[in-house]
């Protein structure tokens, strides 16, 4: 994916699962969500918000998790 330091091996999965570019809305919000900011994100079902949110999550994990 083409998202600003992400982690190498979330960016690896998500590489091997055909997950290559982030849609628009992924690519406005990762950074800020990213950094710790609070945010609201409103947008069509399907637009790729929970993606983004569990991204995040991932992301913050130091160690594998289940």
């Amino acid at each position: 994916m083409f998202l600003k330091k992400i982690n190498q091996n979330l960016n690896a999965s998500l590489t091997e699962c055909g997950f290559t570019v982030p849609n628009e809305l992924q690519a406005e919000t990762f950074s800020l969500i990213k950094s710790g900011r609070d945010v609201v994100i409103s947008a069509p079902s399907g637009s790729g918000k929970t993606t983004t949110l569990a991204l995040n999550v991932i992301q913050r994990l130091e160690v594998p998790f289940e």
